[in-house]
This record gives C-alpha cells, structure tokens and sequence, in this order.
C-alpha cells in the first residue's frame, strides 16, 4: 500500500519527518532514506546485521509518543531480527529497551511516553542487511 493509504490507517502518524534528525551506527548518510516517502529508497547497513547496530531519530522537541511502524516490505528479509526501543529527553539517559520480533512490516505499540530521541536498536545477527524502506512515529494524545 502506498504511504497516504498507510496514513489513513495510522492518522497519529507524525507530520513533521522533514524535521526529524537521524543518525546510524553504520551509513548513516543513508538514514535520509528511511523518511523520504519512496517506500522504494531505504536505509540500509550496507553490511549484515550484527547486534547492536542502531538507527537514532531526534524530533524537533519532546514530543509523546504511542508507537513506531518499520516498513521492509521491498527488502523482504532486511528487518531487525530482534529490536529494542529505547527513548531520552536528553539523548543522553535512555529508558530500559522495549524489546521484540521484527517482522517485514512491523507497527510496534506501547505505553504513550515522552520523548524527544528515539534510538532502534538491532539485537540479533543475520547475514542480510538490516534495511528500513520507511519509518513513521505515531504520536500520543
């Protein structure tokens, strides 16, 4: 499905991607990628997985979340093995993970928490690639 029939299944999905600043432990000049609205395009490792590489997004400010969708649906076999989810204010104290499966296309729901960085943390190890085609945050009334 194309990203507007995404959004009207998901309409907490956050708006403002174009302010959104993400870093990687590995290419991270691909992260770009992972936030253009090409579900072709995607960010990629360039290398296979190993455990604790990592995709950090900073939103513009603190903001409260409900939840992350991780689109791999054009890489079918590139999504985190294991993932965990950690959350700061400050980028610099992280909350405990909130660890789980992945799957090719992943929409993964929590507890509503505030946060301004959001780091995905890849856990498991894999001789694909870890890819992400697209990444939306779903927001939290």
């Amino acid at each position: 499905g194309s990203r507007q029939e995404l959004l009207k299944l998901f309409p907490n999905a956050l708006k403002n991607r174009d302010q959104w600043k993400l870093t990687a432990s590995d290419k991270a000049e691909t992260t770009k990628l992972a936030v253009d609205g090409n579900a072709k395009t995607r960010y990629s490792t360039g290398k296979p997985m190993q455990p604790e590489m990592w995709v950090q997004v900073e939103l513009p400010e603190p903001t409260k979340i409900s939840g992350l969708i991780l689109d791999t649906r054009s890489s079918r076999g590139d999504y985190a093995q294991t993932y965990g989810i950690r959350f700061s204010s400050d980028g610099v104290s992280w909350s405990k993970p909130i660890v789980g499966q992945g799957r090719t296309f992943d929409v993964i729901k929590f507890k509503p928490q505030a946060a301004r960085f959001i780091k995905i943390v890849q856990l498991g190890a894999h001789r694909l690639y870890w890819s992400i085609h697209e990444l939306d945050i779903l927001g939290a009334k």
